[in-house]
């Protein structure tokens, strides 16, 4: 894995720590997100054990020491935005991610920040 540092931003919400905090707790090893690339678990974040991120992901940052990972093939398309990862509760979502039997899954929002570019 390599690390590619794109985004403008990247933030975990104190709520999604404290799940992935919950998360690695529970396991006894450290957790990671993927920024899935549409594939089983669409477009979601995705929570896996970190000795599991694939070899073509790329982190693109890490918040709280939690590495965020996204494709290789798809990171150079986050550039310069910012990065959201937050956490809802959700029931009955068939997913991989480790969140999913706790009652939750990860969200993100991503967005280019344009302040300061002239018109």
């Amino acid at each position: 894995m390599s690390e590619i540092d794109l985004t403008a931003s990247l933030t975990i919400t104190d709520r999604a720590q404290s799940v992935l905090r919950s998360l690695e707790d529970d396991r006894d090893e450290p957790v990671a997100i993927v920024l899935n690339d549409g594939c089983c678990d669409g477009m979601g974040p995705v929570a896996l054990d970190a000795s599991m991120v694939g070899a073509n992901d790329v982190r693109i940052g890490s918040d709280g020491g939690i590495g965020v990972y996204a494709p290789r093939t798809k990171a150079s398309l986050r550039e310069g935005y910012n990065v959201i990862i937050d956490v809802t509760e959700a029931t009955g979502v068939g997913s991989f991610s480790l969140e999913v039997p706790l009652g939750y899954r990860f969200t993100a929002d991503e967005f280019k920040d344009e302040r300061g570019k002239e018109a």
